[in-house]
């Protein structure tokens, strides 16, 4: 058995039971890991991003990207634990804010970059994902949102069931321990046992 495929299988499981009995704490969380999300995309652009391109516009495009992922994530991670429901509603129409915003300053680093850039693909792929979490965000505060995430939920535990499953039964079996002598060394025992 794939010990760690299986334990990461119940873990999804797990977190799946979690969105389906408690929609409304799974998106508390998902506010504060999407915040914790943001604060590192904010340190990626402003130390690395920036060096991409030689460009003016893309390196304050870069930086001011940074320093608001930054401040948007740090308020994410924190108002949702200090205050009730209305600041989480608040802070959901923000991050949805903030990831349109966001996506928008993708699309103007992507043109910026340069033809050459391996980057390009990566950026592309990262502003459509803020925009589709950015919809989902908009949808979430809404009763119907708790509906999505209790779906969210099941096929997580769906997924994770079907993972765990999986990596039970394809394990790949330990090998029996095999006697293997070289014909040297069989010369060599035959001769001290006719010794």
């Amino acid at each position: 058995m794939n010990k760690s495929g299986f334990y990461i299988g119940a873990l999804v499981v797990i977190a799946g039971l979690v969105m389906l009995i408690s929609p409304e704490q799974s998106i508390k969380i998902v506010v504060i890991v999407l915040g914790a999300g943001s604060v590192l995309t904010g340190l990626f652009d402003i130390i690395s991003v920036r060096s991409l391109s030689e460009d003016l516009l893309f390196k304050k495009t870069a930086l001011i990207r940074g320093l608001a992922s930054i401040v948007i994530g740090l308020l994410a991670i924190s108002l949702p634990l200090a205050f009730a429901e209305t600041v989480l509603k608040i802070m959901l129409y923000s991050l949805a804010v903030y990831l349109i915003i966001s996506a928008i300053g993708e699309f103007i680093l992507l043109i910026k970059l340069p033809e050459d850039s391996s980057m390009k693909k990566s950026f592309l792929l990262e502003a459509v994902g803020f925009i589709a979490l950015a919809v989902i965000l908009f949808i979430l505060p809404a009763n119907f949102g708790k509906v999505i995430v209790r779906i969210l939920g099941l096929l997580l535990m769906l997924g994770g069931a079907g993972y765990a499953y999986y990596s039970w039964k394809t394990a790949v079996p330990l090998a029996e321990v095999v006697d293997i002598r070289d014909a040297d060394d069989e010369s060599a025992t035959e001769q001290t046992d006719s010794e």
